[in-house]
């Protein structure tokens, strides 16, 4: 539209804007048609007499006339003509400026982008929150420097850090969060662009700061009050029986940065340990891998445990009711194929797998329990694996006995991988010199229900008896706090939790006929219980997740006041058990 038609337009509701207000038209009323045109005449020489404009009015003026319709039909027209006025502005004046700071659009320079901008729209409605924007971003997709920088933006992001994906971000289906997630949003300016902008910008700054290598912050702990606090309110049970060891609320100081109580852990020698309730990627070693270091990590900086039992055959699998093709006699093609496939999924025992295992434990930091299905030459073995951040690879345990069907694709183990491993633990937040020496041993499954290996253990002076299993029954709670209660040790039992989606395409289910990859194949019931047999944590169902407890090792002394099965309460004279450790 031309700037002359729209001066025209102007120029006609200037015009029209003589109409008669409300206030005058009243004494048009009742006026017969004579009057009407006198009125027409003392009004016309305001308007002007041209024939097009009587026309215009020629319905204003009838004997029929009603004030308040006419009024309204005027304010419309004016209405609309401002309307058309505006826009004509927006075209002559606003876009020319508007075209002179364009630029072309440049996409981000990696193939996923760091941010995911939020917003919420009520589809139409105006409503205050539509101007908010939530800018949410993976710690590791940020251009951090190096693990001190990562450690610093954790902690100068405060409560806007967690170690999940935050549930309202629109990206809890990713899986890359070993570090966590920064959520920042804004609502204080009236646009949303203005939202975004100030969000955009704080993110900066703190990756700005956290980059600054002159910001020591190396010795402060990342504070997660918050996340606790979170579960609490979703009630997720932490704040049931004891669950989880005593937290500090959303109000307190944390108590691990005062030095009286980092000095407690030294003199009381305490420690934290975790139970990891997890399954097997589908056979896929790097999908398994990346799970462990993924819930390595959440252990480490959620809880600030410094050793994690993962389940029995967490890496290789659980052929959980698999046949094999086996009855006795005989055994057919499908199954020795299937055994093909198993075979391929395990591991060698050292190999490339071991060794990202070792590299994620010095990563961490966190002394590292895992069940794998070891290779060697045609023979798997269901093997617990003890992997120190420090010195690596340190030790394993092969299953002695397999339980029933588990005999057909394991081996057996003998008594050369019997070991109770003393090693040295820095508890978290502590100083070099407040190290802690725990001892520990793996006893896999049902290798828990032979008295005379649990004595053994016994004998050697465990302290930390892992128990890496996938029995899920509920009688296998009894079993753990009898074990606890016989050594006077804290056990920490791991079970698998898997469904049929976790298992591969085809894998054996319970009923062939009712497949739904929901269907639970394991249901997990992980634990860990203390000398006296408190259940410090779990037991977990029906869920993925990471137990951690607070274990003083003390208690195993105050426990063995009225009974030690290896000393005072042992009777030496009467009873021997000899082990044959081979060689």
């Amino acid at each position: 539209m031309s700037l002359t038609l729209a001066r025209k337009i102007l120029w006609t509701t200037s015009r029209r804007r003589a109409l008669p207000c409300r206030s005058s038209l009243p004494i048009c009323r009742g006026l017969g048609t004579s009057e009407s045109s006198s009125v027409r005449d003392s009004i016309s020489p305001g308007i002007g007499t041209k024939d097009e404009d009587i026309e215009y009015y020629q319905d204003i003026l009838e004997a029929d006339f009603d004030d308040d319709d006419t009024a309204s039909a005027g304010h419309l027209m004016l209405r609309h003509h401002r309307q058309v006025l505006y826009y004509l502005r927006l075209i002559e004046h606003e876009m020319p400026k508007l075209v002179a700071y364009r630029k072309p659009f440049d996409p981000p320079p990696s193939r996923k982008a760091p941010l995911v901008v939020r917003s919420v729209d009520y589809a139409g409605e105006e409503h205050p929150v539509t101007a908010k924007r939530a800018i949410v971003a993976a710690v590791d997709e940020l251009p951090l420097k190096n693990r001190d920088a990562i450690h610093r933006i954790k902690i100068l992001a405060g409560p806007r850090w967690t170690p999940h994906p935050p549930t309202d971000g629109g990206i809890s289906g990713l899986a890359e969060w070993k570090n966590g997630y920064i959520k920042i949003a804004c609502e204080d300016f009236p646009q949303p662009a203005m939202n975004l902008k100030w969000a955009s910008d704080t993110m900066d700054r703190l990756v700005a700061h956290a980059n600054n290598p002159q910001h020591n912050l190396k010795d402060i702990p990342v504070d997660l009050r918050h996340v606790y606090a979170k579960a609490r309110k979703a009630k997720k049970g932490e704040h049931t029986r004891s669950r989880v060891f005593a937290r500090p609320s959303i109000i307190d100081f944390p108590l691990e940065w005062i030095p009286e109580r980092r000095r407690k852990y030294a003199l009381g020698r305490t420690i934290r340990a975790s139970v990891v309730q997890t399954c097997t990627q589908a056979y896929s070693l790097d999908r398994t891998l990346e799970k462990l270091e993924q819930l390595t990590r959440l252990a480490r900086e959620r809880d600030r445990s410094q050793l994690a039992v993962f389940p029995e055959a967490f890496i290789g699998g659980y052929p959980k009711f698999s046949t094999f093709g086996a009855v006795v006699g005989e055994r057919s093609p499908e199954g020795r194929d299937e055994y093909l496939r198993y075979y391929n999924a395990a591991i060698d025992v050292p190999s490339s797998a071991t060794a990202r295992i070792e590299a994620i434990a010095k990563e961490t930091e966190v002394f590292i329990v895992v069940g794998v299905i070891e290779r060697d030459g045609g023979t798997l073995y269901c093997t617990a694996l003890f992997v120190d951040p420090l010195d690596g690879l340190v030790g394993k345990h092969r299953k002695i006995l397999p339980t029933a069907s588990e005999r057909l694709i394991w081996g057996q183990g003998d008594g050369s991988t019997l070991p109770v491993l003393e090693r040295t633990l820095l508890p978290s937040g502590a100083a070099e010199s407040d190290k802690v020496t725990v001892k520990m041993s793996a006893t896999i499954c049902w290798e828990n229900y032979m008295p005379l290996l649990r004595n053994h253990y016994y004998s050697l002076g465990t302290q930390l008896y892992c128990a890496p299993t996938v029995d899920a029954r509920p009688q296998w709670q009894s079993s753990m706090i009898h074990i606890a209660l016989e050594g006077r040790v804290f056990v920490l039992a791991a079970c698998q939790y898997a469904k049929e989606s976790d298992y591969p395409d085809g894998h054996a289910v319970s009923n062939a006929e009712k497949r739904n990859a929901d269907n639970v194949m394991i249901a997990g019931g992980s634990v860990i219980v203390s000398p006296l047999g408190k259940i410090l944590a779990g037991p977990l169902r029906d869920k993925e997740d990471v137990l951690t407890a607070e274990l003083d090792l003390d208690d195993i002394v105050r426990g063995k006041m009225d009974f030690d099965v290896v000393g005072h309460y042992a009777r030496p004279d009467i009873f021997k058990v000899k082990a044959d450790l081979g060689s």
